[in-house]
C-alpha cells in the first residue's frame, strides 16, 4: 500500500525533473554561440512502481507509479561525423598551407601578370632587356653608351637572381619558424587534452557525464586534427586515446600504431613533436618521449621522398612540404644560373658573370657581373678579332637568346627553361587552390551535419522551455490540490467526541 504522502513525493520528483529540464534548456540557450558546445538533453525515466512482483505483495489491482527521475544529462554528439570532420580537416589544413606557399612563390618569381609586350615584371623581362642590350651593342660596337647599357643590364640580371635567392632563403626560414610554432601548438594541445582527460575520467568514475569538459576536449581535438593526422578512440571510462593515424604502414613503430596520448591522460606517457634543424641537410620532424628521448622520425627533409618515413598530414605536413618546395624551386633557379653562366662565359671567352664569393661556385645567391667591367665598361669586348667596328661577339651573345643551353643534361633555351619553372609553379598553384576548395566544401558540409545534431536551435529550446514550464506548473498545481486533500484528511476527520 502506498503511504498517505505518496502523492507529495511523486509530485516532488516531477518538480525536480522539470526544473532540471528547464535548467538544461537554459544552459543550451546560454551557450548557443559558444564554440564547440554540444546541446544537452535531460534523460528522464520512470521510477520503480509500488507493488513489485513478490510473495508478500498486497492484493491491490495493478501497479502504482511513483513518478519520474532524471537518469542523466547527455550531450548530443555523432562520433561518425566527428571522424569525418577531422579526416577532412587535416587535408584542408595541409592544402591551405600549400596554397599560401604557392601564392608567395608566385610573388617572388613575379611573372603572373604579363605586360603588353608579352613579358612579366620579373626575370623574363630582365633577360629580355639583357639580350636587347647586346643586340644594340652589336649594331654600334664602338658606342660607350651601348657598352654601359650592357653592363647595367648584366648587373640588373645578377641582382635579380640575388634578390630572388634572398627572398627564397627568407621564405624558407620563415616556413621553418612557422613549422616550429605549429609543432609547439600541437604539443600544447596534447597537454591540454591530457589534463581534460584526467578530469573527465574522474567525473565519469562518479557516474556522471562531464558534458562541458568533453565539449572543450573535442574542440581541442578538432584543432589538433588540423595540425596533424590523428585517430581518436574513446575507452569505457570516457578517456580519449589519441594515435597518429596512418595509411598502410605509415604511423607505426615496429608495426604498432603510435600512441600520442593514453586514454588515462597520464602526462608521463604523452609524446611530443620536435622539429630538429641542427643538421641543415636533414631537417627532421620526430616524436620524443617525456624524457626527451627520440621515439621515431616522421619526416626528413633531405630532398629524398624515401625519407618520408611516417608521413603526417595537416598543417605541419603542409609546412614541411612547403620547405621542400621552396628548396626545390631554389635549386631549379641555381641550375638555370649555372647553365646560363657557363655558356655565356664560354661564348664571351672570359667571365662576364662570376661568383661573389670565390670559395663557392656560382649560384643565384652567389652571382655578380664582372666587377672589372662594372668599373670600366669601355673594356667590354664586342668582337673576337679586336678590330674597330667589328661587333661579331656582341651579335653572337645576342643570338644566345634563342640558343640551347645545357641545364644539368637537359637542353633548352633560357626562356623555355625559366618558363617551364613558371609553368610548373602555376599548375601546382592551381591544384592547391582546387584541393583547398574541395576540402573546404567537405569540411563545411560535415560541420553543417554536425551542427544539425549538436548545434543549439533557439526556436527548439524556447519551445522546450514552454513545454517544461507547463509541466512544472501542472505539477505545482497538483501539489496544491494534494495539500488541500491532506489538510481535509488531517484536520477535518477524527474530531467527533473531542
Amino acid at each position: 500500500m502506498p503511504s498517505t504522502f505518496h502523492g507529495i513525493e511523486l509530485l516532488k520528483r516531477a518538480l525536480y525533473a522539470q526544473q532540471a529540464a528547464m535548467n538544461t534548456a537554459g544552459h543550451n540557450v546560454s551557450n548557443a554561440h559558444t564554440p564547440g558546445y554540444s546541446r544537452q538533453r535531460v534523460e528522464m525515466v520512470t521510477t520503480p512502481p509500488i507493488e513489485m512482483p513478490g510473495l508478500n505483495r498486497s492484493t491491490a489491482k495493478g501497479q502504482l507509479g511513483t513518478g519520474v527521475n532524471v537518469d542523466a544529462i547527455r550531450r548530443l554528439r555523432d562520433t561518425f561525423l566527428d571522424l569525418q570532420y577531422r579526416n577532412e580537416n587535416q587535408y584542408l589544413g595541409e592544402w591551405e598551407v600549400m596554397q599560401n606557399t604557392y601564392d608567395k612563390l608566385e610573388v617572388i618569381f613575379n611573372e603572373i601578370k604579363a605586360s603588353d609586350d608579352g613579358f612579366g615584371t620579373g626575370l623574363n623581362r630582365v633577360f629580355n632587356e639583357f639580350w636587347n642590350a647586346w643586340q644594340d651593342l652589336s649594331r654600334d660596337p664602338e658606342s660607350l653608351t651601348a657598352k654601359i647599357a650592357v653592363v647595367q643590364r648584366g648587373v640588373a640580371l645578377a641582382e635579380t637572381f640575388n634578390t630572388m635567392a634572398r627572398q627564397l632563403n627568407t621564405f624558407e626560414a620563415d616556413l621553418e619558424k612557422q613549422t616550429r610554432a605549429k609543432v609547439d601548438q600541437a604539443n600544447v594541445l596534447l597537454g591540454q587534452i591530457a589534463e581534460l582527460n584526467q578530469q573527465i575520467v574522474k567525473i565519469h568514475a562518479m557516474g556522471q557525464n562531464a558534458n562541458d569538459l568533453m565539449d572543450r576536449r573535442d574542440l581541442l581535438v578538432d584543432e589538433l586534427s588540423k595540425l596533424i593526422n590523428i585517430e581518436v578512440n574513446e575507452d569505457a571510462n570516457g578517456g580519449y586515446e589519441i594515435l597518429l593515424s596512418r595509411s598502410s604502414d605509415d604511423g607505426t613503430v615496429n608495426g604498432n600504431q603510435i600512441v600520442l596520448m593514453p586514454a588515462n591522460g597520464d602526462k608521463t606517457q604523452v609524446l611530443k613533436f620536435d622539429f630538429d634543424t641542427t643538421d641543415p641537410a636533414n631537417k627532421t620532424l620526430k616524436l620524443k618521449d617525456v624524457a626527451d628521448n627520440d621515439v621515431v622520425d616522421l619526416y626528413v627533409i633531405d630532398g629524398s621522398a624515401t625519407n618520408h618515413i611516417n608521413e603526417p598530414s595537416g598543417e605541419i605536413l603542409g609546412y614541411l612540404r612547403s620547405i621542400e618546395k621552396v628548396k626545390g624551386y631554389h635549386q631549379q633557379l641555381d641550375i638555370l644560373v649555372r647553365g646560363f653562366v657557363t655558356k655565356i662565359n664560354d661564348t664571351y671567352g672570359d667571365d662576364l658573370f662570376e661568383p661573389k664569393d670565390t670559395m663557392f661556385s656560382v649560384s643565384a645567391e652567389n652571382i655578380q657581373f664582372n666587377q672589372n667591367l662594372v668599373a670600366n665598361p669601355v673594356n667590354l669586348k664586342t668582337s673576337n678579332s679586336g678590330l674597330s667596328g667589328d661587333g661579331d661577339l656582341a651579335r653572337d651573345i645576342a643570338q644566345l637568346r634563342n640558343a640551347l643551353f645545357d641545364f644539368n643534361g637537359e637542353q633548352a633555351t633560357v626562356a623555355d627553361r625559366y618558363n617551364g619553372i613558371i609553368g610548373k609553379l602555376g599548375i601546382e598553384s592551381q591544384e592547391a587552390q582546387r584541393r583547398v576548395k574541395n576540402h573546404q566544401l567537405l569540411v563545411d558540409q560535415t560541420e553543417a551535419l554536425r551542427q544539425s545534431v549538436s548545434g543549439v536551435s533557439l526556436d527548439e529550446e524556447m519551445a522546450n522551455l514552454v513545454m517544461f514550464q507547463h509541466a512544472y506548473n501542472a505539477a505545482a498545481r497538483a501539489v496544491t490540490v494534494m495539500d488541500q486533500m491532506l489538510d481535509k484528511l488531517i484536520n477535518g476527520t477524527g474530531i467527533v467526541g473531542r
